[in-house]
């Protein structure tokens, strides 16, 4: 038994070379650079910023949004009201 594959002629012929890279010009060094981290050498540490504390609503902030969102849909409602009525006057 063989631990290696021979090819067929075919396949020698269809078998294409690929060009190697060019390394005639240098990388430009400053964006090479890096730490052991991986990370670009201009690169700093900047501590996580605080997470900002959110403030649950009062219980006035909670009641006007409760007013508000009633009178909205009184006057909704009183709109629509209208509508349905008039259409139901004239016909």
């Amino acid at each position: 038994m063989k631990s290696y594959k021979s090819f067929t002629v075919e396949e020698l012929e269809d078998a294409k070379g690929w060009d190697l890279p060019h390394v005639e010009q240098p990388e430009s060094t400053q964006e090479s650079k890096t730490n052991a981290l991986n990370r670009r050498s201009d690169w700093k540490y900047e501590p996580p910023e605080e997470p900002e504390e959110i403030k649950p609503p009062t219980a006035e902030e909670i009641e006007a949004i409760r007013q508000a969102a009633y009178e909205e849909g009184y006057n909704e409602g009183k709109q629509t009201g209208f509508e349905e009525g008039k259409t139901e006057g004239q016909a």
